[in-house]
């Protein structure tokens, strides 16, 4: 028995729209690694958000992105994302990354004093999601879990550890 076929108007269906016509509509749909609502049409994975915006204002110019005036875009992990098209609006990464540091949300680079941190405070078995609380809340900087796992994994700043004996060299003074 085959699948009934999607339509993308049928999008409006896996949305939570009870905030009303003004408030988030929260896609209630599967949602990639990276926090981002999705469906599958015609065998290709469509962005919810992407979607909704197209079906509401048409097609995306070339070269742009949907940036969320709600600040209730895609967070690496989450479940909730804003679909309103009232509340998308197409822009370049620039503009995404200065809406980002607008709301509180940017990530700073991470400094030497940083990673040994994630380091330490990971040997005190603390969470990634609890280190990444702790470096907003003492630092400012917002940080992914999946970046803290790559830096424990040694994926990412493995430049800051001695050849011998895994010590970090940086300094907590940035």
């Amino acid at each position: 028995m085959s699948r009934p076929k999607f339509s993308p108007t049928d999008i409006f269906s896996m949305l939570d729209m009870s905030a009303g016509i003004d408030g988030c509509w929260w896609a209630l749909t599967s949602y990639s690694d990276k926090g981002i609502p999705q469906v599958t049409i015609a065998g290709k994975k469509v962005t919810v958000y992407r979607l909704t915006y197209e079906l509401a204002h048409g097609p995306i110019p070339a070269g742009q992105l949907i940036r969320h005036t709600c600040h209730n875009g895609p967070v690496l992990g989450g479940k909730k994302c804003c679909a309103n098209p009232k509340h998308l609006i197409p822009g370049t990464h620039e503009q995404n990354m200065d809406d980002m540091k607008k709301a509180g949300r940017s990530a700073k680079k991470l400094y030497p004093g940083h990673v040994r941190h994630i380091r330490e405070w990971a040997a005190m078995d603390m969470t990634q999601q609890a280190i990444a609380t702790r470096l907003k809340e003492q630092y400012g900087v917002v940080v992914r879990r999946e970046t803290i796992r790559d830096v424990l994994a040694g994926k990412n700043h493995e430049y800051l550890l001695e050849e011998e004996g895994g010590q970090d060299v940086g300094s907590t003074t940035e």
